[in-house]
């Protein structure tokens, strides 16, 4: 039985991240037969469900013990794998901190782990100056990174780096055969930008008029509830309307982008307000550029027309579908290279 430590994991309560650890273990069950994975986790009694040992990564229980253990014996495994997102982050001072405590010793113990290593598709940076010489020296031990955005790929510049889709891309259906009439209220879901709402989203809900709400995530730092109720929406969606029972497509409009495409995966019209270079990157997979803005400086009135063009034009939701159906193949191409780089990496 092949022995698995996956790292990095932080909450389930954040569907994007339970999405990207529920991706990791779907590939690591494509890749090997019942293989006996051991998940280090930010708030390890999230994933109590899945079919894997949880450990903390962070001093909050006598299991920490455990976990250090673990580490100590990465070697012992037969793969050391970082699961997808972005958690590699030097940028502001609290960040940078943040990231030093919580993940940098995971890469110190995957980088020197006498064993096969690979990184899921993630975002790397920013990285300050003072911490890129170790940030890049680490990661360069690593066998494999798969980054999932042109800028991270150019910053990292390293030999061990390849560019593949976001996992959650590997679990959204070709345009051919969606839904094409849709629900009349759109859906807007949102996250406080440094601290607050920006003015811009505001400003479009106002324009939206009636519209409905989804919070994504509900834990500790990345809680989404008090941003989302300074909003007028009619009534806040819970997950299993949106994305798994949802009778009808939405139009939905995104800040978090796990909750744009896991809404794309469950047959939604989604338009995503990036806050990070990752975002920008998927959207591009998919060949959906038209539909991504900064949500640092979008257009309101842009946003909000685009919202209108989808409810009300047939032939715009067809050019959407045309759109993913187009990207279709590379995805699969990128599925089917990380696959090939994993079994490279394992010989």
């Amino acid at each position: 039985m092949t022995k698995v430590l996956l790292l990095h994991a932080y909450s389930a309560k954040n569907t994007g991240d339970g999405l990207l650890v529920d991706s990791a273990i779907e590939f690591l069950n494509e890749c090997y037969e019942d293989p006996e994975i051991t998940l280090l986790a930010s708030y390890p009694n999230t994933f109590a469900d899945r079919k894997c040992r949880v450990l903390p990564i962070l001093p909050t229980s006598a299991d920490w013990f455990k976990t250090i253990n673990v580490l100590i014996r990465a070697s012992c495994f037969d793969l050391v794998c970082g699961v997808g997102g972005g958690y590699l982050r030097f940028g502001k001072p609290i960040e940078s901190i943040k990231t030093s405590l919580v993940h940098l010793p995971q890469l110190l113990f995957a980088a020197f782990a006498r064993t096969p290593s690979i990184y899921l598709p993630q975002s790397i940076g920013p990285v300050n100056r003072f911490q890129r010489p170790l940030v890049s020296y680490l990661l360069s031990k690593i066998d494999l990174i798969a980054l999932r955005d042109n800028r991270s790929v150019s910053e990292l510049a390293l030999s061990n780096v390849r560019r593949i889709p976001d996992m959650a891309t590997f679990r959204i259906s070709p345009g051919v055969g969606r839904k094409i009439h849709v629900d009349a209220t759109p859906v807007l879901s949102v996250r406080n930008i440094r601290g607050q709402l920006p003015r811009e989203i505001h400003q479009l809900s106002q324009a939206l008029g009636e519209y409905d709400t989804f919070v994504q995530s509900s834990v500790s730092g990345n809680d989404d509830r008090a941003a989302t109720a300074t909003l007028n929406g009619t009534r806040e969606l819970s997950k299993d309307e949106l994305l798994v029972n949802s009778s009808q497509p939405r139009i939905v409009v995104a800040v978090r982008l796990h909750a744009a495409l896991m809404a794309i995966a469950a047959g939604h019209y989604v338009i995503h307000l990036a806050y990070e270079r990752k975002g920008f990157g998927a959207f591009s997979d998919l060949g959906l550029s038209e539909w991504v803005h900064n949500v640092h400086n979008f257009d309101s009135a842009t946003v909000a027309s685009q919202v209108r063009c989808l409810l009300d034009s047939k032939e715009t939701r067809e050019r959407y579908n045309r759109a993913l159906e187009a990207s279709k193949e590379a995805i699969l191409n990128g599925h089917s290279e990380l696959i090939r780089e994993m079994k490279k990496v394992q010989k």
